[in-house]
């Protein structure tokens, strides 16, 4: 237990340094079976954001998965970057799934809208991002704002609601 206890730490120091081919190393030599259940969490976010960031999408998908079903401080961060992975490998369903669970965070509620939107349309699903976006017009500011708008307005041109999609 002490040595997983050091290569966790150590994992931990190199996570912060941003090392994370180091970090990821580290975290691998460690059992994460003698942890708490908050250092698990902390330990499969952490080694799951050092695979993400070391390119390495499928292993971190593994290990936000572990940390997604403990109330932790991690699990929002796991689920938003899970979606992301999904996302960015065009997984739509199981993408717009992570960010559902965490759209009414507050931490995620400036950058999630744009992604469920975005799906949303990708999927030619216009009238449920028209019902998505219209309850949140008054919350979403700047470029997030502009992108949702715009989705909207294409939505309605494409259903045929033209007068609609000049608004």
């Amino acid at each position: 237990p002490k040595t997983s206890m050091a290569w966790f730490q150590r994992g931990n120091v190199m996570f912060r340094d941003r090392k994370f081919q180091e970090a990821e190393q580290n975290f691998l030599k460690a059992d994460p079976y003698v942890l708490t259940k908050l250092q698990w969490s902390e330990f499969h976010f952490k080694l799951g954001y050092a695979q993400f960031m070391n390119g390495k999408n499928e292993s971190a998908l593994v290990s936000f998965a572990k940390t997604k079903d403990i109330e932790s401080p991690y699990r929002g961060p796991a689920y938003y970057y899970a979606g992301h992975i999904h996302y960015a490998s065009q997984q739509w369903e199981s993408a717009l799934g992570m960010f559902e669970q965490i759209q009414d965070q507050k931490a995620f509620s400036k950058v999630v809208p744009l992604y469920i939107a975005q799906i949303y349309y990708r999927q030619q699903r216009y009238e449920e991002l028209i019902g998505y976006v219209k309850p949140l017009a008054d919350t979403l500011k700047g470029a997030t704002a502009l992108a949702v708008f715009r989705m909207m307005a294409e939505s309605e041109f494409k259903m045929g609601h033209y007068a609609a999609a000049l608004k």
